[in-house]
């Protein structure tokens, strides 16, 4: 006859159903991290091209500043920036610039630039300045998911420069 086994030899280790239970949860622990990997990752996607739409209407309205009255400006060469007292100034087709901030065709650029420039009614008055960015550039513009407005005045300086 045989011994009968100790109490403590049969319970070691793991049943089949709590190792099958363990993955279970283990996996869906890391698809719900993998989710948010994605999202975090779009996010930042996000991020890094309004920070780089933020730089390049920085840099156009720089080189507006840049400007003289009733001539183009001096990087972009857009424009002429008109007069005080005179017509507003409006892109009739849309500028396109690369992500590294240059100006490109359609077919190689990342934003696409709609631009108008309101003059005052008399020098001592600020220009207005409207700019519009939208992203991909490639898409049509009814399509395009993502678009900043900037909006800023600025004053004539007694060289014809355009200040704060």
């Amino acid at each position: 006859m045989q011994a009968p086994l100790h109490p403590i030899a049969r319970d070691r280790g793991f049943s089949l159903v709590e190792i099958v239970l363990a993955l279970g949860i283990t996996a869906f622990c890391l698809m719900a991290l993998l989710g948010l990997m994605t999202t975090g990752l779009q996010s930042q996607k996000v991020l890094q091209e309004e920070t780089e739409a933020a730089a390049l209407a920085t840099t156009i309205l720089e080189d507006l500043r840049n400007a003289a009255p009733n001539s183009n400006s001096p990087a972009f060469k857009i424009g002429p920036v008109p007069s005080a007292g005179g017509d507003y100034y409006e892109s009739d087709e849309q500028l396109y610039f690369s992500r590294a901030g240059v100006l490109t065709s359609q077919d190689a650029a990342f934003f696409a630039v709609t631009l108008r420039i309101t003059p005052p009614e008399r020098a001592a008055l600020p220009y207005l300045v409207f700019l519009r960015l939208d992203w991909p550039a490639a898409a049509a513009p009814e399509n395009r998911p993502h678009g900043t407005e900037f909006l800023d005045a600025y004053r004539l300086s007694s060289q014809g420069v355009l200040t704060n």
